[in-house]
C-alpha cells in the first residue's frame, strides 16, 4: 500500500512540478517583452483606464520608442503629459495635426471615447510613440514593483530552492534505500 502511495504522490509532484514551471515560463515571457525593451531606451508603461479599449486594454503594459515629433503621423498612438505638473502619462492615438506658425498642435483621442480630447496638445522634440502592447503584463509588473510582489519575488524563488533541495535529498535518499534493498536481498 505505501508503493502505491508513493508513486501518486510521485505523479502529483511531478503534475504540480510542470504546471509550476509552465506558470513561471508564461510570466517571464511576459515580463521580458515588457521590460527588455527599457534597455533599449525605450519606456514601459502600464494602461490603468479603458480609454483605448479595444486596441490597448486595461492591464497591458505598453512600449513607447523615443521619435522625433515631426514625424508623428495622424493615426499613431503617443504618450504624454498634459503638463508638466502631471503624474500620470496619458496614451491616445492622434487623430488631428496643425500646424501654427511652425509649431505642431496634435489633437488626440482615446480609442473608446466618443470624441476628441478637449485641448490640443504641443509636444517637445522629441515624443514617445507607442510600438506594441502586452496584454496582462502590465497587472504582472504593477504587482512586481508593490511591496507584496517584491516581498513574493524573495519568498517564492527562495521556497523553489527549499523545494528543490528536499526533492533531491530525496532522491539521494529512495536511491539509497534502493541501494540496501538491492544489496541485501540480490547479493550472492
Amino acid at each position: 500500500m505505501a508503493n502505491k502511495r508513493t508513486v501518486i504522490f510521485w505523479w502529483i509532484w511531478r503534475a504540480f512540478n510542470w504546471a509550476l514551471f509552465g506558470v513561471a515560463a508564461i510570466l517571464l515571457v511576459l515580463v521580458a517583452a515588457a521590460v527588455l525593451p527599457v534597455f533599449m531606451g525605450n519606456r514601459t508603461l502600464v494602461i490603468l483606464s479603458g480609454s483605448m479599449d479595444p486596441s490597448i486594454p486595461i492591464g497591458a503594459a505598453i512600449t513607447a520608442q523615443p521619435v522625433a515629433s515631426q514625424d508623428l503621423q495622424i493615426g499613431d498612438v503617443i504618450v504624454f503629459s498634459r503638463d508638466a505638473d502631471s503624474q500620470v502619462p496619458i496614451v491616445h492615438r492622434i487623430v488631428d495635426i496643425r500646424d501654427e506658425d511652425g509649431r505642431l498642435h496634435y489633437t488626440t483621442r482615446g480609442d473608446a471615447n466618443g470624441s476628441a480630447d478637449m485641448t490640443e496638445i504641443t509636444l517637445p522634440a522629441t515624443a514617445w510613440r507607442v510600438g506594441y502592447n502586452v496584454p496582462l503584463a502590465g497587472y504582472v509588473i504593477a504587482f512586481a514593483a508593490s511591496p507584496p510582489g517584491i516581498l513574493s519575488m524573495i519568498l517564492i524563488p527562495f521556497a523553489g530552492l527549499i523545494a528543490l533541495a528536499a526533492s533531491d535529498r530525496l532522491k539521494k535518499e529512495r536511491l539509497a534505500h534502493s541501494a540496501a534493498y538491492i544489496s541485501r536481498h540480490f547479493s550472492a
